[in-house]
């Protein structure tokens, strides 16, 4: 019998493009001068590579490395897709509904969290809390008090800000500029948890949009921008000190 060499980065690659067993084994056994090489031949490869026959599995095992980072630094779901992509993954790429077969790797590797957006909770698990607990070790505070508004009594046009500072954030700026939803926002500050009723967790989501809308809508206007929260939260990432926070949160947890 003639030992069939087949390098693990060349199984590898074939699993990340896509192929599945049978079209392998069809591919090694025309290398080798045979029709096909046995399902035995290819599983012994793969347990010696991988420590599992499981094609699935082994799929799993290939993927967590890249949904590890991807989650850990706070990226929705269309962007981790296209992380995935961008590595190579293509037996993502070619499924026609790309964010549940994520989804459903995602469960697998990281549990089911229940409910529903199950990406979105187990990105909270992942990065929500972690940033949360980080911003509050290095003492960002968690609320501010509302700057007021003064105005002309008689024109009615704004003056100014009493006792306002821009760059002077609470966490719930930094949660919403790394993509945040004032749920999220809710969430990872304990006004509600996922367990809580519809109700309590909608008026928790509020609570944080009426605190952003109240501290950043005069902002905007001063500078010109149409209040909305997809252009605050633009602007927000376009502070300096928003994104050195990030980094040395990111260089924290790249191990």
């Amino acid at each position: 019998m003639i030992p069939y060499f087949i390098p693990k980065w060349e199984i590898t690659l074939y699993i990340l493009k896509g192929f599945e067993k049978r079209e392998m084994r069809l591919i090694f056994g025309k290398r080798f001068g045979v029709r096909y090489i046995s399902p035995e031949t290819l599983d012994t490869r793969f347990k010696t590579y991988y420590g599992t026959r499981n094609f699935y599995k082994i799929k799993l095992k290939l993927l967590k490395p890249i949904l590890d980072r991807c989650l850990r630094f706070g990226y929705l779901i269309d962007r981790t897709l296209s992380c995935l992509i961008e590595c190579g993954i293509e037996f993502v790429k070619k499924r026609k509904n790309k964010r549940k077969c994520l989804t459903n790797f995602l469960i697998k590797i990281y549990g089911d969290p229940g409910g529903t957006n199950k990406y979105r909770r187990i990105r909270e698990q992942l990065f929500v809390k972690p940033y949360t607990n980080h911003l509050k070790r290095i003492k960002i505070r968690k609320r501010m008090i509302r700057p007021t508004i003064l105005r002309d009594y008689l024109s009615g046009r704004y003056l100014k800000r009493k006792d306002y500072d821009e760059s002077n954030w609470s966490i719930i700026e930094y949660l919403f500029a790394r993509n945040c939803s004032p749920l999220d926002i809710a969430n990872g500050l304990n006004l509600c948890s996922n367990e809580d009723s519809q109700l309590v967790r909608n008026k928790a989501a509020i609570k944080i949009k009426e605190y952003l809308r109240s501290r950043w809508r005069y902002s905007l206007k001063r500078n010109e921008i149409e209040f909305n929260y997809d252009n605050l939260r633009k602007y927000l990432q376009s502070f300096e000190h928003e994104k050195d926070i990030y980094n040395k949160f990111i260089s924290i947890n790249k191990a």
